[in-house]
């Protein structure tokens, strides 16, 4: 992925794009392009099952990840750590009009 990509794929995730959201997941779960970190692929899963309709085939995706990621790569102050980043990331980038 060149840098021209990479900043695409930033600027959907920041509209709320849960394709690119669910995508930088799996780049950092896999290391792809970047070192692998399983701190922000939990953290963008997490954002995807925010972001996404109940039910929706990303949402069931990304609770599967986060499952897995939690229960074999993340302590509890990993865990702890991913779930801040979601939540400043939500609140950053949620829709104008809705409370926390």
């Amino acid at each position: 992925m060149n840098i021209t990509e990479w900043k695409d794929l930033i600027n959907k995730a920041k509209k709320r794009d849960v394709e690119a959201q669910y995508e930088l997941g799996l780049i950092f779960r896999d290391g792809i392009g970047v070192p692998q970190d399983y701190v922000l692929a939990y953290m963008w899963f997490l954002v995807v099952i925010a972001f996404s309709s109940d039910n929706s085939i990303h949402q069931k995706a990304a609770i599967k990840e986060r499952d897995f990621i939690q229960a074999y790569h993340l302590t509890p102050s990993l865990i702890f750590m991913g779930s801040s980043y979601a939540s400043e990331w939500i609140a950053t980038h949620k829709p104008k009009g809705i409370a926390k």
